[in-house]
């Protein structure tokens, strides 16, 4: 997400949210990840961590935020300096 919006993204979604317990089904029959995967035998729903990431976001980047500076000391913090 963080490279998106450096790169201009103004919002950003998942292509899927809720995948069963195997990552499917999609329209080329591979498996993938999504943020809340379902055990369609049990109906119980797994909460993956970029469900989390996407809700911190969401939580604490409020619609019409501008990012005014940002810089870092270390190449393992993404930022890009304005």
């Amino acid at each position: 997400m963080i490279h998106d919006f450096n790169n201009g993204a103004v919002g950003w979604t998942d292509w899927n949210v809720l995948l069963d317990e195997e990552g499917g089904p999609n329209h080329v029959h591979n498996f993938c990840f999504a943020p809340i995967h379902g055990d369609t035998k049990t109906g119980k729903l797994y909460y993956m961590n970029s469900y989390y990431y996407i809700g911190h976001f969401s939580k604490f980047v409020r619609p019409g935020a501008k990012r005014i500076i940002s810089s870092s000391t270390t190449d393992n913090l993404l930022t890009r300096p304005f």
